[in-house]
């Protein structure tokens, strides 16, 4: 189906940033000689494969599967770390669980869509990217930038920053698809039937520019006799890099003072159940405390589709006049949501909404946007004081018909 789509225009698009190959190259001539790699995909539901009619016409898998046919001698291990709705600033806090007890040898990283286009997200990712060089064997990296089909929106410019830094190679979906969109000659239903997630032809053109790289390099470097360059690597972060430590806690912690929330210890059978680990709680009143101490505060909970269930909010340092709402009842019918909001960047208190700002590119900002803009920049350049602080969540409101309980999944903090 790729070729169907994939042209040598499209190809010569797709390179955002070239990147030092030497880890890619010293991958393929490891398979080469035919030793076992393991090879990990970790992103969002692209990665998972959202819209592919079978686990294996996903991009991820169709990667995978050009390793094995290119180098059958080595014995290579497919770990899909792609889970729907989440961003940089999750995945950070789930490599320790879904990513390096496989000891992976290469990682795919795709957040483009799931990140909003701000300092804060961009921080997240470099965190992201850190803590992923720092894992035994310093797997290899390639950055994937997906988009918006309709409007071309991603965070690319974000991503594409940390990935020159670290001298990374960045695969651009939307410099190579959005000019044949726009000129007509691909229909983005073709590709992508919500605009979001690709089908099957377009996951196949995703694993095309990706292969066809690896090709390239693999002719150059492994089967030719060309030397590739060292990476180009900063010392220093990019951001304020408060986030690269960021971690979550969830039922066991003993930092945690329950009154109503109940733990939930059921069995989490993988890495897509993620409503497990937490606190339930269905009364008003039911509180639970946490106290932390750092910089960085974020929330994980379920949005659910089974209207009605509880409404909670969130006291921050015993500041009982700035409540924060958390409303589990999700407004759209796709399924439940695992929502995070977050509460503290750098310290300092922010409306979670202003987190989740993104604004489209090339549009002229609104005056809101302009302010919202403003104000992130403003604290991503502070550096972060890390103190004792105390969050609070209460059930505030209940129903008598109420199909599930609120459902508390972590606590994200660094």
């Amino acid at each position: 189906m790729a070729k169907k789509y994939l042209t040598s225009k499209m190809i010569g698009h797709s390179i955002a940033y070239e990147g030092s190959p030497e880890a890619l190259v010293s991958l393929m001539k490891r398979a080469k000689k035919g030793e076992k790699l393991t090879l990990c995909f970790l992103g969002g539901s692209i990665t998972q494969g959202s819209l592919s009619s079978t686990p294996e016409t996903c991009y991820a898998y169709l990667v995978y599967s050009w390793f094995v046919q290119r180098f059958p001698k080595a014995k290579f291990t497919y770990v899909n770390a792609g889970i729907g709705g989440t961003s940089s600033q999750f995945g950070i806090t789930r490599l320790a669980e879904n990513v390096t007890p496989y000891k992976p040898d290469f990682c795919m990283v795709e957040f483009s869509v799931n990140d909003p286009a701000n300092p804060l997200f961009k921080e997240t990712y470099e965190g992201l990217i850190r803590r992923l060089r720092r894992l035994p064997g310093s797997p290899a990296l390639l950055i994937m930038n997906n988009l918006f089909y309709d409007t071309g929106v991603n965070s690319q410019d974000e991503h594409d920053e940390i990935g020159e830094a670290y001298d990374i190679t960045c695969i651009s979906v939307r410099d190579a698809v959005r000019p044949e969109i726009e000129a007509g000659r691909i229909r983005r239903e073709e590709l992508s039937p919500d605009g979001l997630h690709p089908n099957d032809a377009g996951h196949a053109v995703l694993a095309g520019l990706v292969t066809d790289h690896l090709e390239k390099l693999c002719a150059e470097y492994v089967e030719g006799k060309a030397k590739p360059a060292a990476p180009v690597v900063t010392i220093d972060p990019v951001t304020v890099n408060a986030m690269e430590k960021l971690k979550r806690t969830q039922y066991r912690s003993k930092a945690v003072e329950c009154k109503g929330f109940k733990p939930d210890y059921s069995k989490k059978k993988d890495l897509h159940e993620l409503f497990k680990h937490g606190w339930k709680a269905w009364n008003k009143g039911d509180s639970i405390t946490f106290t932390f101490t750092g910089s960085e505060l974020a929330l994980q909970y379920r949005k659910t589709i089974h209207r009605p269930t509880p409404v909670a909010e969130a006291i921050i340092d015993g500041d009982t006049a700035h409540p924060v709402l958390l409303d589990g009842n999700f407004d759209q019918d796709w399924g439940d949501h695992l929502y995070i909001g977050t509460l503290m960047y750098h310290g300092e208190r922010i409306e979670t909404a202003l987190a989740d700002t993104g604004r489209v590119q090339f549009a002229k900002p609104t005056k809101a946007e302009a302010a919202a803009e403003a104000k992130l920049a403003a604290i991503s350049q502070k550096q972060p004081e890390k103190k004792k602080h105390t969050v609070t969540i209460r059930i505030i409101e209940t129903h008598k018909d109420d199909k599930v309980p609120f459902y508390l999944v972590s606590f994200i903090t660094a």
